[in-house]
């Protein structure tokens, strides 16, 4: 594959998200400052037909549909960075809902092997809470985005749900809504019984399709309310779980329909946004940049 010069001097990495709909990435320099927001791209495709045991060929050269392919005239890079919508062990071994699809549960050493470049692995949620903490810690304090205090928690929304905290900028944890978490606001919010899966059903896809087959004559203003009275109700529950955070950070695709006022009313916590038209960059950057970051 012929590979386009890196600027010397700086170690640059190829970063990769794999969501449960889409599969963004970009190669990103390793110390990330705010005069390189305004260059940064990112590409991305859909995910259908990878999340399964032929995600082990996305990076592979020969691999027509993969991004390591000569086509896509990939810049050089150093290393690779993955954040993954995945539950992962303390050793980046894969298992939960993708390893159920047939993903290797090695993946990581799999692409090290394929690439002969190092490779970290990490949980999506964590990629995103990393990045938002890069990007707030790169660039001056601005309305809507300013600098996190800590604890934070990042409530990432998209086709699941997912969530991380983080002591410091330095520990980062990634949480799941799995068996044991208990959600008695968001099950009294929604109307349903609080029981495993029932974050992902009220607060995900499953969400959209409900309004769409069930309630299709909501506005738009209609819908925001209900989903934001519900994001409320499971940061409650997160609240009561971990403590309260002294930022919250709300992420993904569907950040849009979360109103800020409610949240920062009803929790009383700064609520910092990523999604347009308040990020001055894409937010797809936005969990690229915590894996360009992260050692």
């Amino acid at each position: 594959m012929k590979e386009v010069p890196r600027t010397p001097g700086r170690e640059k990495r190829l970063c990769i998200d794999i969501g449960a709909t889409r599969l963004k990435w970009s190669v990103l320099p390793r110390a990330i400052n705010g005069e390189d927001f305004p260059g940064m791209q990112t590409y991305s495709m859909r995910t259908l037909g990878w999340l399964n045991s032929s995600l082990e060929d996305l990076l592979d050269p020969d691999n027509w549909s993969g991004i390591n392919h000569a086509r896509r005239q990939l810049p050089a890079y150093d290393s690779i960075g993955i954040g993954i919508c995945t539950q992962l062990t303390a050793s980046g071994k894969i298992f939960g809902n993708l390893r159920g699809r047939g993903v290797p549960a090695d993946l990581k050493e799999r692409f090290e092997r394929q690439t002969g470049k190092p490779v970290i692995l990490m949980n999506d949620a964590e990629a995103w809470l990393r990045g938002a903490v890069t990007y707030c810690e790169s660039r001056p304090a601005t309305p809507g985005v300013g600098h996190p205090g800590y604890p934070s928690v990042a409530l990432v929304l998209g086709t699941g749900v997912g969530w991380a905290w983080a002591k410091d900028a330095e520990w980062v944890a990634p949480k799941e809504f799995v068996h044991g978490f208990a959600a008695p606001h968001l099950s009294k919010a929604a109307g349903m019984k609080s029981d495993d899966g029932a974050v992902h059903q009220v607060l995900g896809k499953p969400f959209f399709e409900w309004v769409d087959g069930k309630n299709p004559g909501w506005s738009y203003p209609t819908i925001r309310e209900e989903f934001t009275k519900r994001v409320v109700a499971l940061l409650q529950d997160v609240g009561q779980l971990r403590g309260s955070p002294r930022t919250i950070f709300i992420c993904g695709g569907n950040a849009e329909y979360v109103s800020i006022r409610e949240i920062a009313k009803s929790i009383g916590v700064p609520v910092i946004m990523f999604r347009e038209p308040e990020l001055a960059i894409q937010p797809d950057l936005v969990p690229l940049l915590g894996l360009a970051a992260t050692c």
